[in-house]
């Protein structure tokens, strides 16, 4: 199962939302498509989509989504209704909810 194509460096076909690698987020980040953050992100981020964490991304945050790949640094509670996938560059600090990790 591809949850995100590879058609991209960013990891997803068409993804609704890009934070880029110069953009930082402060506050609480909802949205209801598939997330791309190579930022950074403080508070809360959620969406009913795919959300995939770049490898330069620094994630201080709740996070929540479908589908999660992890390539940068989490800090925070992680709930995933299906699967978290942490790639060799990945690292999470807190708490995991998931289907399948």
């Amino acid at each position: 199962m591809a949850m995100f194509q590879r058609e991209n460096e960013a990891g997803i076909k068409d993804a609704e939302t890009v934070i880029g690698a110069t953009v930082s987020v402060e506050g609480n980040f909802v949205g209801a498509g598939d997330i791309v953050v190579d930022g950074r992100v403080s508070g809360t981020l959620k969406t009913s989509k795919n959300l995939r964490i770049g490898e330069g991304a620094t994630i201080k945050a709740d996070i929540e989504a479908a589908n999660i790949v992890i390539a940068g640094e989490v800090r925070g509670h992680v709930t995933c209704a299906g699967r978290v996938e942490v790639l060799p560059t990945g690292k999470i600090f807190g708490n995991v909810d998931s289907q399948t990790i």
